[in-house]
């Protein structure tokens, strides 16, 4: 399949140290150490470098989020 390099975008998703394991995150994803990293990186250089169009996204949620325990009456973190 041949990508049309002005109609394909990259996304890297939440690539953030809460969600690594190098980072010792709160949320690690398995297999997300130094070298999965690194070839996030790598990859991202290569795609930019062919000329794609590369756009990354990072999760976020306000103070007074309901994924907070804090915002949960009676409830403490696992």
């Amino acid at each position: 399949m041949a990508l049309n390099i002005d109609q394909t975008g990259v996304i890297v998703v939440d690539v953030q140290g809460d969600f690594t394991l190098f980072k010792q995150g709160t949320l690690p994803v398995q297999d997300t150490d130094q070298s999965y990293v690194d070839r996030v990186i790598e990859a991202t250089r290569q795609l930019k470098a062919e000329g794609y169009k590369i756009f990354a996204t990072q999760d976020f949620h306000p103070q007074n989020h309901i994924s907070f325990y804090t915002n949960h009456d009676n409830k403490a973190p696992l």
